[in-house]
């Protein structure tokens, strides 16, 4: 009965230990189960944040960045020994001091669309102040500013510049004012690069447009050969620094010898031959 018993007793505490292990194995697995859950949560987590981050980036590296600001043509220089048609014009409602860069570019523009040339074979030259006009606006009269330039347009050889001669005569005042206040608006927004600085900025040319007339003085159209601009003239040399040490050096010795002489007299004075009694 006892041995009986003793091999139940360890029948039982065997069962025991085998639960506990598989309980202690259910345990790992659902450790192992949780864990997996919390390791594939992170990994849907770091996916999601990661798509999102992806998407971001793609989305802000498509963004197309603002286009830097474009120099515009410079002024060219007609070549000397060339021809060019040259002929006075006036711009009223601009004074000289506004009438710079980007007002010249839209005047050159609109001769060279009016005479189909480049703009790069016109040029402006002479501005100068006109004198100023009064112009009616309902009751009252307001002075409005004249600038008065040169307009030199280059040509191949004398057949060109009779054939430029006619083309700028049959420019009529009012194409030349509306081709004029067309390309000046498209001057100051910018098509045709960035004016820094230039008073065209701080015009408002639509509410300029009434006063602005022009026209070329064909009366006084001529064609000449264009000169090269005069060298300047060079800065006269600088003087050598020696010159400056020389005459320091001259004027040293020149008072040590005048002192020297003088030493000498007043210590050899009355020291001279003596008259005998």
């Amino acid at each position: 009965m006892s041995r009986c018993f003793a091999f139940a007793l360890l029948v039982a505490v065997a069962a025991a230990h085998e639960a506990e292990d598989v309980w202690d194995d259910l345990d790992d697995m659902d450790m192992a189960s949780d864990t997996f859950r919390q390791l594939k949560g992170h990994k849907a987590q770091g996916s999601g944040s990661g798509s999102m981050g992806g998407s971001a980036g793609s989305g802000s590296g498509s963004a197309t960045p603002a286009p830097a600001p474009r120099a515009p043509t410079p002024a060219p220089t007609l070549a000397a020994g060339t021809k060019a048609v040259v002929f006075p014009t006036k711009l009223t409602g601009f004074s000289v001091a506004e009438f710079k860069g980007g007002l010249q570019f839209a005047f050159r523009k609109s001769i060279a669309a009016l005479t189909k040339v480049d703009i790069s074979k016109v040029v402006i030259s002479n501005v100068r102040a006109g004198s100023r006009r009064r112009l009616n606006e309902g009751r009252r009269l307001a002075a409005a500013d004249i600038v008065k330039f040169d307009v030199k347009i280059q040509v191949a050889d004398a057949a060109a510049a009779t054939a430029m001669t006619t083309s700028v005569k049959a420019i009529t005042t009012r194409n030349l004012k509306n081709t004029f206040v067309a390309e000046a608006k498209k001057v100051k927004a910018g098509t045709y690069g960035t004016f820094t600085g230039d008073p065209i900025n701080n015009i408002d040319i639509a509410a300029r447009e009434a006063a602005i007339k022009t026209k070329p003085n064909t009366t006084l159209i001529k064609t000449e050969t264009v000169v090269a601009p005069a060298a300047p003239t060079p800065a006269p040399p600088a003087a050598a620094a020696s010159s400056g040490v020389g005459a320091i050096v001259g004027g040293v010795v020149g008072a040590i010898v005048v002192g020297g002489g003088a030493w000498y007299f007043m210590n050899n004075k009355g020291k001279g031959s003596v008259t005998p009694s």
